[in-house]
């Protein structure tokens, strides 16, 4: 889940954008930012796969 601390962290990135910082910060980016992601998109896959199951053809319109 995204928390106040992912925020944090993009804020200090947009003010920080060099692989220096980025280095020194790769297990917070890694905490608040991969997992958290990696979690929502493997949600959204199960619930999108569980559509696609129910309705038998899901249409972009």
């Amino acid at each position: 889940m995204f928390t106040t601390a992912t925020f944090k962290f993009l804020d200090e990135l947009a003010s920080n954008n060099d692989w220096t910082w980025f280095e020194a910060n790769k297990l917070r980016y890694e905490a608040v930012m991969r997992e958290p992601a990696q979690d929502l998109l493997r949600r959204w896959g199960w619930y999108w796969r569980s559509l696609h199951r129910t309705s038998g053809r899901i249409s972009a319109t």
